[in-house]
């Protein structure tokens, strides 16, 4: 499967965890945040902060409330999509490394690789309403508490992480009974794969003049399957998640307000300014001069 995906950056290389805390002005440290469809190679417990988050995740939608969480699996395909202006929520992120001990041992032979490997178990909801979830949610908590109050942080903090984040998964595969599993075939998986070959081409190209055609034929195949397989992932078509993605690409211009409108409108790929004000304005229901004025 290819692994053009997010490449998470850790503040410290020889503790490889990170808190991804995102609400609609961004997210920070800087990483993938509301309407940003990814897939990473870590895996990921996300908790919802406030309101209400739907996740779009290897083509199905969820919506979850505050406070609930959900576990996403390494190479799932999602994207996060704000309900309302305060939606937040905080992404905690880890190499599966963190639960196996050390490279080909016993537990990760066991007890890590089975279900982290072939998208047997690419997502688990979280909810207060099921005592094992609860369980997990209460150390997740616990988790973000040591890791962001700073000034509360004691000795070995590292490793009450680490502890709580092997709790929670032997929670979590003594919980597997009650957790469907998702049987993934050889043709969703070569779906997986279009799909990610495609988002690749779009990331990598989005600022050049690129058509449909040259999206389907970056994964080899027709303009019609092209279209059919981002229905399935992303729920709109090649040109608007395109559209989007330049948006989105332009929002950190916009901040730094070092360039005129047109400069900008251009170096994401619109060839005319009118386009890109036109499009800004359909999503965010104001032009992008304005953009700054808001964050």
């Amino acid at each position: 499967m290819n692994k053009q995906h997010e490449n998470n950056k850790y503040n410290d290389p020889h503790f490889p965890f990170e808190i991804y805390r995102t609400d609609i002005t961004g997210t920070f440290p800087e990483g993938h945040g509301f309407n940003d469809l990814h897939w990473h190679e870590e895996l990921q417990f996300t908790l919802i902060k406030s309101g209400e988050v739907c996740i779009q995740i290897n083509g199905e939608e969820i919506v979850l409330q505050e406070n609930d969480g959900i576990f996403i699996n390494s190479g799932v395909i999602h994207q996060m999509i704000a309900i309302g202006t305060g939606s937040s929520y905080h992404s905690i992120t880890f190499p599966q490394s963190f639960l196996g001990f050390f490279s080909n041992s016993r537990l990760e032979i066991n007890y890590v690789n089975p279900y982290t490997e072939q998208l047997v178990l690419p997502y688990i909801i979280l909810t207060s309403n099921v005592t094992w979830q609860e369980n997990v949610l209460t150390n997740l908590w616990e988790i973000e508490k040591i890791y962001l109050d700073t000034s509360e942080q004691k000795v070995a903090w590292q490793y009450q992480i680490a502890t709580l984040i092997v709790q929670t998964w032997l929670t979590i595969i003594q919980s597997l009974e009650f957790i469907p599993k998702k049987a993934i075939s050889q043709k969703s998986y070569l779906h997986f794969e279009r799909i990610q070959t495609m988002l690749r081409f779009i990331h990598e190209n989005y600022a050049e003049s690129i058509s449909l055609a040259d999206i389907a034929q970056s994964a080899s195949i027709s303009s019609s399957e092209c279209t059919r397989t981002f229905k399935k992932f992303t729920h709109t078509t090649p040109y608007k998640y395109l559209i989007n993605y330049r948006i989105k690409r332009s929002l950190d211009l916009l901040l730094m307000a070092t360039s005129p409108i047109s400069e900008i409108a251009l170096n994401v790929g619109f060839n005319q300014t009118s386009h890109f004000i036109k499009e800004f304005k359909k999503q965010f229901g104001y032009p992008p001069k304005q953009y700054k004025d808001f964050y």
